[in-house]
């Protein structure tokens, strides 16, 4: 069995964006969820395009895969199944790989409707208990740990965090910022500064904090925010392109050579692990791979 990486420097780049650039219709209220169950075979392809990129991270496509996506889809008593399935088909692929790759599940407050919808999330009397459900599945299923990922709030983000802790794995809390017209780093879609929100979470059970679904071209602020408040391990994993739901736009999308340039400009400003969230795809992390690690990628496969 290959020695797992201490901490990943090389993360895998946007899944649920990669279904659909290869033809796997999304859904207009879960996103990429269903392709779990519809479409396992391309979404292991998916991961194994990134493992064989370089990546030392595969994220299970369970960034969807909340309650409370779910259950205006239809799939309430799928929820078990997806969650497990999509963790047992990036753990399946992960082993794959002769240098050793982690597997994260990952947690989500997203509601696909700009900002949160707020109707559709759990009270904070019971969010605790949601949110750790979803984390001991994913737990179950073989994640080595749980990202919690575009988190917009402190509530929501607070209560995820206790709930992901419970499994005793590492857990990853990853913040989505946009820069405001006054030059303010806010998270995504509120007036809440990301300055703010790390002052009022006590994040230091979290294992690493990071900024991720967040523009190329914003990500460097968020981080001169986040790093002099986070002095544990740090991450990123950009997205390049926009939103209309329930598709992708790809416009705009950065060349493979542009994003190797930002992800080492990233790596050498001292964050730990870089990736690609949304429209990035296993061409911008092999040319990412081959300027930070100066070798082609040897998953092994």
């Amino acid at each position: 069995m290959p020695a797992k990486p201490t901490f990943p420097r090389i993360i895998d780049g946007g899944t649920g964006t990669e279904l659909e650039r290869h033809g796997v219709p999304m859904s207009g209220t879960a996103w990429s969820a269903e392709a779990v169950l519809t479409h396992p075979d391309a979404l292991g392809e998916v991961h194994a395009s990134f493992l064989d990129a370089g990546a030392q991270l595969l994220i299970a496509n369970t960034f969807a895969c909340g309650l409370h996506n779910l259950a205006p889809a239809g799939l309430t008593d799928r929820f078990e199944i997806i969650n497990a399935r999509a963790v047992e088909i990036a753990a399946g692929v992960a082993r794959q790989s002769a240098g050793g790759c982690l597997v994260a599940g990952a947690v989500s407050t997203t509601t696909f409707s700009g900002p949160l919808e707020y109707s559709r999330l759990p009270e904070p009397d019971r969010a605790v208990d949601y949110y750790a459900r979803q984390a001991a599945i994913q737990a179950g299923a073989g994640a080595e740990l749980i990202i919690l990922e575009m988190m917009r709030d402190v509530t929501q983000t607070a209560c995820a965090l206790e709930g992901a802790l419970r499994t005793g794995l590492p857990v990853w809390v990853g913040f989505s910022c946009m820069i405001a017209h006054t030059g303010d780093v806010l998270l995504m879609d509120t007036d809440i500064p990301l300055a703010a929100a790390l002052e009022a979470l006590d994040l230091r059970k979290a294992h690493a904090v990071g900024i991720m679904h967040t523009l190329i071209e914003h990500t460097p602020s968020a981080l001169d925010v986040l790093q002099p408040a986070w002095d544990g391990f740090t991450f990123a994993y950009p997205h390049a392109g926009h939103f209309v739901m329930p598709n992708w736009i790809f416009r705009d999308a950065i060349t493979p050579e542009e994003f190797a340039r930002e992800g080492v400009a990233l790596l050498n400003r001292g964050i730990d692990g870089v990736g690609g969230c949304c429209g990035i795809t296993p061409d911008h992390i092999r040319a990412l791979h081959r300027l930070a690690v100066g070798e082609p990628p040897g998953a092994g496969r």
